[in-house]
């Protein structure tokens, strides 16, 4: 399928996302869905089963066609002087939240949202899972 957003076109074929101008970048999985914010698009990769590969979620700069981040393993998470599991599941969905944010939520219902132009967390995964049952 064809997308066009106000600074190229480009094609998403399976894993591979083209840009127009030939360029093109190849993901190890499927690209599952694309959120555009202008100069970058955010894309969240299909969760490979039995693989402990879990950033699945991409910053691409549409004006260098070229991946800009990845989103980090947050092995832990530090929440009132308190060190908590992080993140040890692929993220399933992604939402667009603002102008330059994006909410990324994995199996569990965890929550982070990410500056879109640099991929930073910018919230506290455990703020998310306060008040949830902890399986």
């Amino acid at each position: 399928m064809v997308y066009k957003l106000n600074i190229m076109s480009y094609i998403i074929n399976k894993d591979k996302l083209s840009f127009e101008n030939g360029n093109s970048i190849k993901f190890n999985n499927d690209i599952k869905k694309i959120i555009d914010f202008g100069n970058i698009i955010v894309i969240l990769l299909e969760r490979e089963v039995n693989s402990d590969f879990i950033n699945n979620v991409y910053g691409v700069n549409m004006k260098k066609n070229e991946i800009e981040w990845q989103i980090d393993n947050l092995v832990n998470a530090k929440y009132e002087n308190v060190v908590y599991n992080g993140i040890n599941s692929p993220y399933v969905d992604i939402y667009k939240t603002a102008d330059d944010e994006v909410k990324l939520i994995n199996w569990d219902g965890t929550k982070i949202h990410l500056d879109v132009n640099s991929g930073t967390i910018i919230s506290n995964i455990i703020e998310s899972r306060k008040g949830r049952r902890t399986w």
